[in-house]
């Protein structure tokens, strides 16, 4: 039973690592379309009237349409990034199976309903079906969830049939070929399942998403509470991808088409440069706007909270660490750097913190601010808010975030003092010159010419406290975190991790580890898996 415990929770926490690709790639597409479709807008060339010279305005075109990307194959680009990113080997062959299956399975879609003598282009098939161009092919648009279905199963075949051995005769289709071929036919064979099963089952998520939107403002702030609540597991990804790519995020015709999912609405909105509808409006309240009252404003505020609160001798070492913090938040959008400096010290505040944000997507609901995107950083509050023009409300943000600004310095600096909160600069006094004295510390003895990950980071230093090598049985990563899974969770030293430059560690179970870095995890793990012995 344990096992099977710890076997889902690596496979949620892997999962929900996948997303973080074409989300990656998503937010850029926005970012290119959003500056490209508001520079290259009536509203602002009429203004500004030197962008309509036509070399302007092709190349604002242009990145309007390289911004379409993402938005346009983001299904497909699903199925192959979550086989790509559950496999452990061959995972450029995970990727490209994720693709056939992906196709295998609309094709199949068109059969059936070709075959069954379903008139791909009357409005009440449409509309009962779903049916929709998906890669070029009349098929039912199951949108994120067929992707994720796609991915799972191509991720599980690949890991059962990638050393799969073939009679002489059939030699060549063995081994890794044979992914592929097992994906075409196992996705085609649930292909011809959708038709029957997709039209319930879009129905009851429709559902839940009419349900959500009867809740008003209720919804948007019952969301960013549970993605703050979510984030120590890291299962926020799977909430925040069901309410920006299916029906339970909203949907609703825009310029003419029917689109699902909050974050697909509001690109849509941009594409087509119309005039927002309701139902884009609400949708986007699930959007970034929601999170700019904490992330511009909130976490600032507590981090200059906790760097007021430590011991005067102690505030020069915690300040590179708390600007970088607030960097990482108001330019970036991670929050992890700052969020796990107080999630283990005082868990009650970080649930405070949690309510804070969902009020904080209440509060830009109510107020009708319409920015959008993913990040709920400057950057999307000048290109998404700033420069769409002063429909968007964008000049309320500053005033929103001064206000939790307050909020968050006043509350925590009367928590760390209330309850002797041993957040960073107060857990002790800097020894005077007990270093020298008593000889470098261990790991600088150990190796003193040691070269450090991103000037910072000993990555030996951080294996050998994970409890070395062997202690590894898998180690990947998210944004912030290394995701691990190990064979006993108490050889790893927590202390030492934080003293080698870790914000927080997280031990889910027994086995099941996380160990927050921050923006720099991705070269902190890739040095470490130099160091870990393939198969």
């Amino acid at each position: 039973m344990q096992k099977t415990k710890a076997a889902l929770w690596e496979f949620l926490q892997g999962l929900g690592k996948t997303f973080m690709l074409p989300v990656a790639l998503l937010a850029f597409c926005g970012i290119m379309l959003g500056i490209g479709s508001s520079l290259s807008s009536e509203a602002v060339t009429d203004g500004l009237p030197f962008l309509k010279a036509e070399g302007f305005h092709l190349v604002f075109t242009w990145m309007a349409n390289t911004g379409l990307v993402a938005f346009t194959f983001l299904p497909v680009l699903f199925a192959m990034a979550i086989p790509l990113g559950l496999a452990r080997e061959d995972k450029g062959v995970a990727a490209f199976s994720g693709f056939v299956g992906f196709a295998a399975m609309n094709l199949a879609v068109n059969f059936y309903l070709t075959a069954r003598g379903v008139d791909l282009e009357d409005e009440k098939a449409i509309e009962h079906y779903g049916i929709a161009d998906v890669l070029g092919v009349q098929s039912i648009d199951t949108g994120l969830l067929g992707a994720v279905a796609v991915g799972i199963v191509v991720s599980l075949l690949h890991q059962r049939f990638r050393t799969q051995r073939m009679p002489d005769a059939l030699a060549f289709f063995g081994g890794l070929r044979f992914v592929p071929i097992i994906s075409a036919l196992v996705l085609s064979v649930l292909g011809l399942l959708i038709p029957l099963v997709w039209p319930a089952f879009n129905g009851w998520i429709t559902a839940v998403g009419r349900g959500i939107g009867h809740t008003g403002v209720f919804g948007p702030f019952f969301f960013g509470m549970g993605e703050v609540l979510l984030r120590p597991i890291g299962l926020h990804h799977i909430l925040v991808a069901m309410f920006r790519f299916t029906d339970v995020g909203g949907s609703g015709a825009v310029c003419g088409d029917n689109v699902s999912g909050a974050l697909n609405m509001f690109y849509a909105h941009l594409d087509c440069a119309g005039a927002p509808n309701a139902a884009v409006t609400d949708a986007t309240h699930f959007l970034s706007q929601g999170k700019m009252a904490a992330y511009l404003g909130g976490l600032p505020g507590a981090a200059l909270a906790m760097y007021h609160c430590a011991n005067r001798r102690m505030r020069p070492e915690i300040k590179a660490l708390l600007v970088s913090g607030v960097v990482a938040c108001v330019v970036g959008g991670i929050t992890e750097p700052l969020e796990f400096l107080f999630l283990f010290l005082a868990p009650w505040l970080y649930a405070v913190h949690a309510v804070l944000v969902g009020l904080g997507f209440l509060t830009a609901a109510v107020l009708g601010v319409f920015i959008g995107n993913t990040d709920g950083n400057v950057i999307d509050w000048l290109v998404f808010g700033v420069l769409q023009g002063s429909s968007t409300k964008w000049y309320l943000v500053p005033v929103i975030a001064a206000v939790w600004f307050a909020v968050y310095y006043f509350l925590f600096r009367w928590a760390i003092r209330r309850f002797d909160l041993k957040t960073p600069g107060r857990d002790q006094e800097p020894e005077q010159d007990a270093g020298d004295e008593e000889g470098p510390a261990p790991d600088a003895e150990k190796a003193p010419a040691r070269e450090l990950v991103a000037g910072k980071y000993d990555a030996v230093a951080i294996l050998d406290a994970i409890g070395g090598a062997a202690n590894i049985r898998s180690l990947d990563n998210c944004i912030t975190r290394l995701r691990m899974t190990v064979e006993d969770a108490e050889l790893v030293d927590g202390a030492r991790l934080k003293k080698l430059g870790a914000v927080g560690v997280i031990k889910l179970d027994g086995h099941t580890v996380q160990v927050v870095i921050g923006p720099q995890v991705q070269s902190v793990k890739d040095a470490i898996a130099t160091m870990i012995p393939v198969g």
